[in-house]
């Protein structure tokens, strides 16, 4: 009985952990689209613009698939490995935090202005825009996030391990390190080779 409530205290505990990250992202995407509709008259035509030109340039030319999945490689494993090295330092935490408010930023102002411009069929365009890639990227990000902040806390711990402690202490975060990036890689590789094709066939009519 012991063991089920201690299993249970712990289950508890890692909800609230995403639970945070989850309303960080809300928040942000709640901003997001305050943002946009207050200052859409700024920007609207520039992105009207730049949004047609995407859409020609998804009709005609070619994509190649490697060059685009070593180019999003290279920019999530900025991203990814940021957040580890971070982790170690006092900025850790609030770095996470604010890349969960700033991601939810974004993508509130980004739908905000498709609905704009496209009104309902902005639901269909933003999903095929995230689609296949996000649903590995979700999880992937999530469980970095919780991972770095339980590393942020062990790493961190007011004086009480040592340095040669805190650096033993870190293989233990090593499989999962591995593990995560390993899907983040397939991530990488849907929003190459299998994303292009159902954004193309969404938007080019």
């Amino acid at each position: 009985m012991v063991k089920r409530i201690i299993s249970l205290s712990k289950l508890t505990h890692g909800m609230k952990r995403y639970n945070v990250f989850a309303a960080l992202l809300f928040l942000g995407i709640v901003v997001g689209v305050l943002f946009s509709n207050l200052f859409q008259q700024s920007y609207y035509a520039s992105w009207e613009k730049w949004s047609g030109q995407f859409t020609n340039a998804l009709a005609t030319m070619p994509i190649n698939g490697g060059e685009l999945f070593i180019y999003i490689v290279v920019e999530k494993l900025k991203i990814y490995l940021l957040l580890w090295v971070l982790a170690t330092t006092v900025v850790g935490n609030p770095y996470i935090y604010t890349y969960c408010t700033y991601k939810g930023f974004t993508m509130g102002f980004w739908f905000c202005l498709l609905m704009q411009e496209r009104g309902m069929r902005a639901f269909l365009v933003f999903g095929s825009y995230h689609f296949p890639q996000c649903l590995v990227y979700i999880p992937v990000f999530f469980l970095t996030f919780a991972a770095c902040k339980d590393l942020n806390r062990q790493w961190g711990n007011e004086g009480q391990v040592g340095t040669w402690a805190r650096i033993k202490g870190l293989r233990s975060y090593l499989v999962m390190f591995a593990a995560l990036l390993a899907l983040l890689l397939f991530g990488c590789m849907l929003e190459a080779y299998v994303n292009p094709g159902i954004l193309k066939g969404t938007l080019v009519k």
